[in-house]
């Protein structure tokens, strides 16, 4: 009969007690979701944590969950709407989401509303609008041969841009 203390195998000694002990000390999937709701309840409520919604959405972003992802930008653009104005980094960040959905439409949409801002804040030459560009020639590359002209043609202004700005 084993011993449940622990058995032997070989030169490793597993100790059962020790084992259930340390899974009782772990915190469970439902105090980790009521920290999450916490967090959640805290970031919304001030204005000024727009940018840590942001960066919460890249991380869950990063970790594949794209839909919570999508609700932690969305937030920060609704903060930051009524808080700071319209902000391309929230759009394009809307718009990353979006594209690894494969929701390419909506994809460029996002892109298209960053590039714009981009383009009133920051001027044509900026290698920050270089990047809407290259975005939306992605998103087009994605979309298949019938839209390789398009790509095309924004890849050139992106290749410009950085030509101008930062040189060959």
């Amino acid at each position: 009969m084993e011993n449940l203390t622990g058995s032997s195998c070989g030169k490793q000694k597993i100790n059962l007690r020790k084992i259930h002990k340390t899974q009782r000390s772990l915190p469970t999937l439902d105090s980790k979701e009521r920290e999450r709701k916490q967090l959640n309840a805290k970031t919304n409520q001030e204005p000024d944590n727009y940018d840590l919604l942001e960066q919460i959405g890249v991380v869950i972003h990063k970790f594949g969950n794209v839909n919570e992802a999508l609700s932690y930008h969305n937030s920060s653009l609704a903060v930051k709407q009524k808080t700071v104005g319209e902000d391309h980094h929230s759009y394009n960040h809307i718009g990353i989401v979006y594209f690894s959905k494969g929701d390419y439409d909506k994809a460029l949409e996002y892109y298209r509303k960053s590039l714009s801002i981009r383009l009133k804040v920051l001027g044509e030459n900026h290698p920050d609008v270089a990047t809407s560009y290259g975005s939306i020639a992605t998103v087009y590359g994605q979309k298949g041969r019938y839209y390789y002209d398009h790509m095309l043609k924004y890849n050139t202004k992106a290749l410009t841009i950085l030509r101008n700005t930062i040189g060959e």
